[in-house]
Order: structure tokens, then C-alpha cells, then sequence
């Protein structure tokens, strides 16, 4: 970024020089780059840098554990205006497809990736951030998924990255006045499950939302390999210890667990992050001997409406688009994945990222039974989501 600005008043060459504010730019790489840049993380965390949870310190930090155990490295870049930060990117790089490949930190966990900017940073800012990182070659190829239509980077992104997927969050805006979509088939519902035994709903945070994660994950897997899926979150159990280690207090983001019970017994669990007024719901379970009562279904209206109840701004679906959101949704945002070749080789990631949409949408048009096959011969890539089932 330049440190002045020249802007021509006339043709008598009446220039005004307006001092600019220089950027400067510092990049962490290793196993110690999220310690290394947490004061200027925390700071911006502060200053509601992050948009959404998926963003903050306390996630990042837990989820770089994860990368660094997998050989995986993490660079860091923070963007400051006189000694302040105001922006923060951060990724990981990997070998994908034999390609060396740049992600969002706590890609495939977080389910929103963006970078973190204070208030009065500027595309300038991100830009430089981005700059920094290309610059030092880290890798061949950039794949940036689940980036927001509202994020900092998406207006970068458009300019030079190639679209990979396109798809959408649902949301329900707490703030309109209250209008639940199918109420009375939601009413039948529910009186058809009381009469099986009494319904209760709760909430719980901290340690006592850790056996409700854990049973929630238990049931999404079972779940899972009953119908062929898999998914690289919902199975790896260094991907799950994330959720259970983010209970633990001091974070900006919450996470919650939002259970249905009938009898006393749990028929259906959601897990979600709480942030800024927001709920973001992360995933959901059933259990099976309740499933015929459409308890996830309940569950999700009770939830919306103890957000409402409590304040908050939004229930946020996340994506994928899916019948079960889209019936409750006020609105939805788009979500695209992002490709960009950073030289010669990135293009062979590119082109295997294309067909992935491709590939996914393949797989689950072929019968469970089948899919169970080609898994068990094939390994485990990707055809799931972290979303509820059923």
C-alpha cells in the first residue's frame, strides 16, 4: 500500500497530498504461529473482527492443534495501521491431490471462512493481507470454501478466484415478528409425540452440554454409515475432540447443546455455537427409536424459539441448502468455494477441485448399499455434511 496518495485538483497540476496511514504486514508460519499472533487475534477479537464463530481465537486455536498433528502448517498473516491490527488471514497449507494446497485455518471444521478485519480496515488492508501470503509461495493452489456473499474477502475473491460450488445458509431473522412456517402440522406433531410421553426441551453449556456432544456425534455417525456417507469432520476423532474442547470457558463463542426429550429420555440433540447474539446450528442427531415422531423437527422450532425469547438477532441454519431449512428460513446467503491457480502447478487443483460438486453429487445419487461398498474399497473422501439428519 502506498504511503501517500496523489489526487489531481486541475490542470494547473494543483495537487493535494494526502497522507495515507502505512500498512504494515506480518506473517507467522509454524507450529507456534497462532501463539505467536494471538495479542494482535485476541485484539481484534475484541473489536468484533470476527464475524462469525468460526473466526475467533479461542476456535482457532483449537482447531491449528489439529493441523499441526497432521503435518499441516499454518501461516498467519496480520495486517496493522500504526501499531493497531486490522486485519488478520489465516490458513494452513497441505498436499492435496499432490498439489500443494492453501486453506482457511480449521477448514473442513469451520463451516464459514473468511478473515478477520476491524471496523475501519479497507479492502486495501485485505488485500495486502492476501499479497503477503501469495508472496512467500507457500503453495501452488488456494481453495477457499464457505466463503459468505457478505464476507471481507468476497469482494476479492470475485475479482480473481474461480467459483468451484455455489450454495446457501438459511436463516431465520429473530427480529420479524414471529411466524413459524407449517405450525399446524408442527401442532399435530407434537401432540402425537406428547402422547408417547411428556416433551421437554433445555439448553446446556460448559460441561454439562459434553455428554449431549458426545451422544450427538455417536448418533451422526451411526447414522452415517447406515446410508454410505462419510464426512471429514463427523468420524475423525481429532476433528470431534475440537467441539468437546471448545466447552471450556473464556471463548468469545459459546458452544451449546439444545435437546428434545420425551419421558425423560433425549429423542433429539442439536449442537451450536452461540455468537453475537446469533446461533449457528452446527449439527444434529436423532434418536433412532424416536425418529417416526419427527423430533428433530420439534426440536429445531423450540430452539428458534428460545432464541427468540432470548434475544438473539438470528438462528442460522448454515449450509447446505436443504427442504428442512428452506420451509423455516426467512432468507438465505449465499456460499461459494473459491479456486485460485497461484502458478503453473496450482491449475491441476483447480481442475480436480471442479469436479469434486461433480463427484459428491454422484455418490449420493447411487443406493446406500452401494455407496457402503464403494467406501469400504475406497477410503472415506467426502460426500456427507455436518447438517442434521433427518
Amino acid at each position: 500500500m502506498l504511503d501517500t496518495a496523489l489526487e489531481c485538483r486541475n490542470t494547473d497540476f494543483d495537487f493535494a497530498i494526502t497522507k495515507v496511514r502505512p500498512t504494515t504486514i506480518e506473517v507467522f508460519s509454524g507450529p507456534d504461529a497462532i501463539e505467536r499472533a494471538a495479542k494482535a487475534w485476541t485484539t481484534l477479537d475484541e473489536r468484533g473482527g470476527a464475524t462469525t464463530p468460526f473466526q475467533t481465537y479461542h476456535l482457532a486455536r483449537e482447531v491449528s492443534r489439529v493441523h499441526i498433528a497432521r503435518g499441516e502448517t499454518p501461516h498467519i498473516a496480520v495486517a496493522s495501521q500504526d501499531g493497531r491490527p486490522v486485519v488478520i488471514l489465516a490458513v494452513v497449507v497441505a498436499r492435496w491431490c499432490g498439489v500443494s494446497t492453501l486453506r482457511f485455518l480449521g477448514d473442513p471444521f469451520i463451516q464459514y471462512g473468511d478473515a478477520l478485519a476491524a471496523p475501519e480496515a479497507t479492502a486495501d488492508d485485505i488485500a495486502a493481507a492476501w499479497r503477503a501470503l501469495a508472496k512467500k509461495r507457500l503453495a501452488s493452489f488456494a481453495w477457499l470454501r464457505k466463503v459468505r456473499a457478505d464476507a471481507h474477502l468476497q469482494p476479492l475473491l470475485s475479482e480473481f478466484g474461480s467459483v468451484i460450488a455455489s450454495d446457501g445458509a438459511p436463516f431465520v431473522d429473530l427480529q420479524q415478528p414471529a411466524a413459524m412456517p407449517g405450525a399446524r402440522k408442527l401442532r399435530r406433531l407434537r401432540q402425537r409425540f406428547a402422547n408417547h410421553g411428556e416433551l421437554t426441551f433445555d439448553i446446556q453449556e460448559g460441561e454439562a452440554a459434553k455428554p449431549l456432544i458426545a451422544r450427538a456425534l455417536e448418533l451422526k455417525r451411526e447414522w452415517m454409515a447406515a446410508r454410505g456417507l462419510t464426512n471429514r469432520v463427523i468420524g475423525d476423532s481429532d476433528w470431534e475432540s475440537v467441539l468437546d474442547e471448545l466447552t471450556a470457558p473464556g471463548g468469545l463463542a459459546k458452544i451449546a447443546a439444545a435437546r428434545l426429550s420425551s419421558g425423560g429420555r433425549a429423542a433429539a440433540i442439536e449442537i451450536g455455537f452461540v455468537y453475537r447474539n446469533r446461533w449457528y446450528a452446527f449439527l444434529g442427531s436423532l434418536e433412532p427409536e424416536f425418529a417416526k415422531f419427527s423430533p428433530g423437527q420439534i426440536q429445531t422450532a423450540d430452539t428458534i424459539e428460545y432464541c427468540r425469547a432470548a434475544g438473539y438477532d438470528a438462528y442460522d441454519f448454515l449450509g447446505p441448502i436443504h427442504p428442512q431449512k428452506t420451509a423455516l428460513m426467512s432468507d438465505q446467503i449465499a456460499l461459494r468455494d473459491y479456486g485460485v491457480a497461484l502458478d503453473i502447478r496450482g491449475f491441476t487443483g483447480l481442475c480436480a477441485a471442479h469436479i469434486i460438486p461433480w463427484a459428491k453429487a454422484g455418490m449420493l445419487s447411487v443406493p446406500p448399499g452401494l455407496r457402503r461398498f464403494i467406501i469400504r474399497g475406497n477410503g472415506t473422501e467426502r460426500v456427507g455434511s455436518v447438517s442434521r439428519s433427518g
